[in-house]
């Protein structure tokens, strides 16, 4: 069965090292980052491997949820 689902909605101004921050206080074993709207944040490839490092290392399953073709690339 699985767990609670933890959203986190991301900022503007978000970098790599805020988004990691932010997933320390996640409690969920699940979590949806949601990207925002306008903007172009976390597009560079490291970025989004260093959240998944940070999410295997929590034992936390990570979805993403962006219109950003990069992200989505």
């Amino acid at each position: 069965m699985a767990g609670p689902v933890e959203i986190v909605q991301l900022e503007p101004h978000d970098d790599v090292t805020s988004v990691r921050d932010r997933l320390a206080f996640v409690k969920a074993n699940r979590v949806l980052l949601v990207w925002p709207p306008a903007g172009c944040i976390l597009s560079r490839k490291l970025d989004l491997v260093l959240l998944q490092r940070e999410a295997r290392r929590r034992a936390a399953r990570l979805a993403l949820v962006t219109r950003d073709p990069e992200v989505i690339a």
